[in-house]
């Protein structure tokens, strides 16, 4: 598994997160056009919130995936002023991972 978050931090790097799921990207077509073996299959991971600059706890979609954070509790976990997870750019794009 490979890839990073799509958040950003405020006064932290801006497209850290971006730049590892695009690097996922572009490694997937690479081992498939040179028809690499692997263990296991290979998969990109684009997990929301794991800087936490937002919303609370940080770390929500990893989180969710490890079984440490009910998928309820990460989707109601709301930002200061009150709005949820689910009702901001992930209901936008039709997508709650």
């Amino acid at each position: 598994m490979m890839g990073s978050q799509v958040d950003s931090v405020p006064t932290g790097g801006r497209y850290d997160g971006q730049l590892g799921v695009l690097c996922g990207l572009e490694v997937i077509p690479h081992v498939n056009d040179r028809k690499l073996r692997t263990r296991h299959p290979v998969t990109l991971a684009i997990f929301t919130n794991e800087e936490g600059a937002r919303f609370q706890p940080a770390m929500i979609a990893s989180g969710v995936m490890a079984g440490k954070i009910a998928l309820e509790d990460a989707y109601n976990a709301r930002d200061k002023d009150g709005i949820p997870v689910w009702s901001t750019q992930l209901e936008r794009i039709r997508y709650l991972g």
